[in-house]
């Protein structure tokens, strides 16, 4: 069975965009059941560092982090990630969610084979192609050392330079 599979019953709550970039990000982060604080420091820098976020300032983003927490929490990651699935529907925004995903991924510098099923299913269930998946990863491996650079995220997501 796939990591987070989702089924038809599954429930699926509403979510915003962001509200679902960032389900993706605390979902990556306890797929492996370890979550650290250097998956947690990566997903913060996806989320400051996008277009999607620039209206919410940190403390508002912790709130909406504190609030998918806590669905997943009372309701199951399944249902987190469902729902996340469901809210994206459109190209960039899916894009961010799984740049968002491999950033927390390897943010602690291993991959375990949890992460690897969860990174395949979840490029399957955001219809991200091989082409593409392999792109992202590429730019993500290499933009590693621009982390001083706050538009790295975006334009790997959107394949443009900001």
């Amino acid at each position: 069975m796939k990591p987070f599979a989702i089924s038809p019953d599954t429930p699926i709550l509403p979510l915003n965009t962001e509200e679902a970039i960032a389900a993706i990000g605390l979902v990556a982060a306890v797929c492996d059941h370890e979550g650290d604080i250097h998956e947690a420091e990566a997903q913060a820098e996806v989320m400051l560092s996008t277009e999607y976020f620039a209206g919410y300032s940190e403390d508002e983003l912790m709130q909406m982090v504190d609030r998918l927490a806590g669905i997943s929490e009372e309701k199951g990651v399944d249902t987190l990630y469902a729902s996340a699935i469901a809210a994206l529907q459109e190209e960039t925004p899916r894009e961010i969610a799984f740049t968002m995903a491999i950033a927390v991924i390897q943010a602690n510098g291993q991959i375990t084979p949890e992460e690897e099923d969860f990174f395949h299913a979840l490029k399957e269930a955001l219809d991200i192609s091989d082409d593409r998946a392999d792109a992202i990863l590429d730019s993500i491996l290499e933009s590693l050392a621009l982390v001083d650079d706050p538009g790295w995220i975006e334009e790997v997501a959107t394949g443009e330079e900001g």
